[in-house]
């Protein structure tokens, strides 16, 4: 049988190489509640600290991934780009921006390395991409936040 697409098999696969790395859960945030989310958290929001895949917001409607295919005549294959947006949500309870900043930074650093370039064992796959796209800064009552989105672009070829 001829796959369709291979969304679900990354977007299962990002969340594990995140959820599942050794080099985050020995992150000094850690002491922080560092949380990953397959998708928007629903329930438990302790964590200082949420990796989300499939999800920028808090919008329970949005986009957990965008897909294109292009068909290659040539060999009988098509061409398969997946981008699934994700964001770093840090919190804390004082305006202090700038140190809080600096975890968001570490933390995308640290996600950035583990998925750029992995395959994730899915031999369909040519490469993964991960790029920045903004970072909010909100000041409240109850201190500041930080979210930074971020892109994870994933190429491959299907039969």
């Amino acid at each position: 049988m001829t796959s369709q697409s291979a969304f679900a098999d990354v977007i299962d696969a990002i969340y594990d190489a995140v959820n599942g790395s050794a080099t985050l859960a020995a992150y000094p945030a850690n002491a922080y509640r560092l949380a990953v989310y397959d998708g928007p958290p629903i329930d438990d929001r302790s964590a200082l600290i949420e990796i989300r895949i499939g999800a920028t917001g808090e919008d329970y409607d949005e986009i957990a991934a965008d897909i294109a295919q292009v068909w290659q005549s040539t060999d009988g294959q098509r061409d398969e780009t997946i981008d699934v947006p994700c964001c770093i949500w840090t919190r804390q309870g004082s305006t202090d921006v700038r140190t809080w900043r600096r975890r968001t930074s570490d933390v995308f650093n640290i996600v950035a390395g583990l998925l750029a370039g992995n395959t994730f064992g899915l031999t369909h796959l040519f490469t993964t991409e991960v790029s920045a796209g903004n970072l909010r800064e909100i000041q409240a009552a109850d201190g500041a936040a930080l979210v930074l989105a971020f892109t994870v672009h994933v190429m491959g070829s299907l039969p």
